[in-house]
């Protein structure tokens, strides 16, 4: 399983080892978790924390530079998934997703079971692939 990225609310003052960006705070986990387990992880962190959602390229970039300033892992669980099986996606926070990076391909639901979203080490964290949760 992937690593994974927190994110939460709007907060101008982030916990001790939290980043801040635009008035959100950002935290990267270097375990290994299902994506399930790694937003249950999520919430108990801060009140109001979720896996990251990404809403814009300048937020892309720069959760990408945090995850490879921090981790070496191939996959990074985002908070991206297709709750319903029905290829509509939805941040865990519970916004519909508007901004989009999906590797190219992607989403494919390889092998028909690929609900959750990861970034992609070899896209420089960028690109998101689907993958099963």
């Amino acid at each position: 399983f992937p690593g994974f990225v927190a994110g939460t609310g709007a907060d101008p003052q982030c916990p001790f080892d939290w980043s801040s960006y635009n008035e959100h705070c950002y935290k990267v986990f270097k375990v290994f978790k299902s994506w399930h387990d790694a937003e249950i992880t999520c919430r108990q962190q801060e009140e109001g924390s979720h896996l990251v959602s990404i809403q814009s390229w300048a937020e892309s970039a720069y959760v990408a530079r945090l995850v490879s300033n921090n981790v070496v892992l191939i996959h990074v669980w985002i908070g991206l998934s297709d709750p319903w099986k029905q290829r509509i996606w939805y941040w865990s926070d519970g916004s519909r997703s508007r901004y989009k990076s999906w590797k190219r391909g992607e989403p494919n639901n390889l092998l028909w079971n690929e609900y959750c979203v990861e970034l992609w080490s070899f896209s420089g964290y960028l690109r998101w692939n689907d993958q099963y949760c």
